[in-house]
C-alpha cells in the first residue's frame, strides 16, 4: 500500500499530539485526586505532578540508547506496558498503594513519551528534509493541540467515571496510536533511508563524522557560552516552574474557591491552549522579521509575573470575591506570556553559541532549553505545593511570581552587562 507523504505527516503529528496527552489529559484532576480525595498533602501532590517532566528530562539525556524503541515491533510490544500503567487503578488499592501506583505510572509514561517523541519528529523531518521549519511548526502545533484538547477530555472523563476510568481511556488512546504508528513505519515511503538506522551503522557514521571534523574544529567551537547557557536555564526553569505549578494545582484552586468541576477546568485549559498556539505563531513571526528576541523575553517575563500575581486578587491585598471568569482570563494571559518567552529563548541561545555548524548549535541548545523547562516543571509544583501546604493559594502564587521576577531581573542585569545579548556578533 502506498500513501501520499502528507498522510504520513498528518499521522505523525497526530501521534505526537496523543503522546503529549499523557501529560496534559490528567492535569485537571491529578492533583485534586491526590489532595482532595486521597488526603495527601499538597507537597506530595506537587512532587507527583513533577514526576512526568522529571522522567522525561532524565530519559532524554539517554534517548540515543533507546534506538530499538522506534521500530514497529517495539512500539507494539510497548502497548502492554502502557495499558498496565493506566489500568492498574481498577485494582482494590489502599491509599498508600494508590500513591505508589500513580508514582510508577507517571515515571513510566514520561519515559515512554521522551523515547518515542524525538523519533516521530525525526520521521517527520525524513519525509520533508528541506522543510525543517514546517516540521518544527507542526511539532509545536501538536503540543498545543494536546494542551487544548487533553485537559478538556480529561476533566469530562474524570467527572464521568473517576480516576481509574480516565486513565484507562487514556491508555487505550495512546496504545491505539502506537499501533497505528507502527503500521506507519511499516509503510514508510522512504524505507531506503530510514531515520532510525541500524545502531552499528549509525555509530559508524557518527564516528566517521567526528574523525573528519576533529582536525578542523577549533576547541572553542566545542565550548558552550556559559553566560548564555545560565541565562537560558534560569529563564526556562522559571517558565516551567510557574506554568507547571499553576497548571497542576489550578483544578484544586478552582474547586475549593468556586466549586467548579474538573470539566470546566479542562475547558479553561482548552481555551488557554488555543491562546498559547496563537501567541506562539505571532511571536515566531515577529522574530522572523527581525524583532529583538530579548525584548520579547523581557516583556513575556514581566507579563508572567503580573499574571501569576493577579490570578487571585487576594495576592495583592484585594479581598473581594474573584469571579471565575477573571481567573480564566488571567490564566490565558499567563499562557500567552509563556508562549512569548519559550519561542524567543531557543533562537537567542542558538545565536550566541560558538559552533559554526547551525544544526549542531540548534541540537545542543535545544538540550539546554529542554533541561531548563523540564527541571522547572519538576521543581515548580514541589515549591508551590510546599508553600501552599503551610500558607495559602495567594502566597503560593506570590512565590511563583517571585521566581519569574528573579528570572526577569537576571535578564535585565545580563543585558546591562553584556550588550551583545541584544545583538550577537554574527548579527552585527
Amino acid at each position: 500500500m502506498k500513501l501520499p507523504q502528507p498522510i504520513f505527516l498528518m499521522l505523525a503529528v497526530t501521534m505526537i499530539c496523543i503522546l503529549n496527552m499523557f501529560y496534559t489529559l490528567p492535569l485537571p484532576f491529578l492533583s485534586s485526586e491526590l489532595t482532595l480525595k486521597q488526603n495527601h498533602s499538597t507537597t506530595v501532590g506537587g512532587i507527583v505532578a513533577g514526576l512526568f517532566p522529571l522522567s522525561g528530562c532524565l530519559t532524554s539525556l539517554f534517548v540515543d540508547k533507546f534506538t530499538k524503541f522506534s521500530t514497529p515491533k517495539a512500539l507494539v510490544l510497548s502497548i502492554p506496558v502502557i495499558l498496565t500503567t493506566t489500568t492498574i487503578f481498577y485494582l482494590p488499592l489502599t491509599r498508600s498503594e494508590f500513591l505508589g501506583a500513580v508514582v510508577v505510572s507517571r515515571i513510566v509514561q514520561g519515559a515512554v513519551n521522551a523515547i518515542v517523541e524525538p523519533k516521530v519528529v525525526a520521521f517527520m523531518s525524513q519525509l520533508y528534509p528541506d522543510k525543517l521549519g514546517m516540521v518544527t511548526s507542526l511539532f509545536e502545533l501538536s503540543f498545543s493541540g494536546a494542551l487544548a484538547v487533553g485537559p478538556l477530555i480529561g476533566g469530562y472523563l474524570y467527572n464521568t467515571g473517576g480516576y481509574a476510568f480516565s486513565m484507562a481511556i487514556l491508555g487505550g488512546i495512546v496504545s491505539f496510536a502506537a499501533l497505528i504508528f507502527a503500521l506507519v513505519l511499516k509503510l514508510n515511503p522512504t524505507k531506503n533511508k530510514l531515520v532510525v538506522q541500524d545502531q552499528e551503522e549509525e555509530e559508524k557514521l557518527l564516528s566517521d563524522d567526528d574523525d573528519s571534523e576533529q582536525e578542523e574544529e577549533p576547541k572553542s567551537h566545542r565550548l558552550l557560552n556559559v553566560n548564555v547557557v545560565i541565562l537560558g536555564l534560569c529563564v526556562m526553569s522559571a517558565i516551567g516552574g510557574v506554568e507547571g505549578y499553576i497548571s497542576s494545582f489550578l483544578s484544586v484552586y478552582l474547586k475549593l474557591n468556586y466549586g467548579k468541576s474538573e470539566s470546566l477546568t479542562g475547558a479553561v485549559m482548552m481555551v488557554t491552549g488555543a491562546v498559547y498556539s496563537l501567541f506562539t505563531a505571532v511571536t515566531g513571526l515577529l522574530i522572523d522579521i527581525g524583532f529583538p528576541k530579548l525584548i520579547t523575553i523581557v516583556f513575556g517575563l514581566a507579563l508572567l509575573v503580573t499574571s501569576a500575581l493577579f490570578i487571585d486578587l487576594r495576592t495583592v491585598g484585594i479581598t473581594i470575591s474573584v469571579p471565575y471568569l477573571w481567573c480564566s482570563v488571567v490564566f490565558g494571559v499567563l499562557e500567552a506570556a509563556s508562549a512569548m518567552v519559550q519561542v524567543s529563548v531557543l533562537p537567542l541561545l542558538v545565536a550566541h553559541d560558538h559552533h559554526p555548524n547551525h544544526q549542531l548549535r540548534t541540537e545542543r541548545m535545544a538540550g539546554v532549553y529542554n533541561a531548563g523547562f523540564y527541571g522547572g516543571a519538576f521543581l515548580g509544583p514541589i515549591i508551590g505545593g510546599g508553600v501552599l501546604h503551610f500558607t495559602s493559594y495567594p502566597a503560593s502564587f506570590a512565590v511563583m511570581a517571585g521566581i519569574a521576577g528573579a528570572a526577569l531581573l537576571l535578564v535585565v542585569v545580563k543585558q546591562l552587562g553584556d550588550r551583545t545579548l541584544l545583538c550577537p556578533k554574527d548579527e552585527q
